[in-house]
């Protein structure tokens, strides 16, 4: 059986990066607010890869529009 308190990979990257705004989506976060989104989207890889998360940084030109973007589960 599963532990249940066990955090998620996403709900370990929520706490250490701090997002203003966020929204929760299935597999994944889309991360909002965010002025600079290049410099945010790469701090947020850089996070990932010391923690050594299953995630991913999604970055669309319509997310980045929206001043937006997604980090999402890899499928294991």
């Amino acid at each position: 059986m599963e532990n249940l308190n066990q955090k998620t990979d996403l709900q370990i990257f929520i706490e250490k990066f701090q997002p203003s705004k966020f929204k929760e989506l299935k597999n994944s976060v889309e991360v909002r607010s965010v002025n600079d989104v290049e410099r945010a989207s790469n701090k947020a890889t850089e996070l990932i890869k010391s923690l050594k998360l299953g995630l991913v940084v999604v970055r669309d030109a319509s997310a980045a529009s929206r001043g937006a973007f997604e980090v999402k589960e890899v499928a294991k």
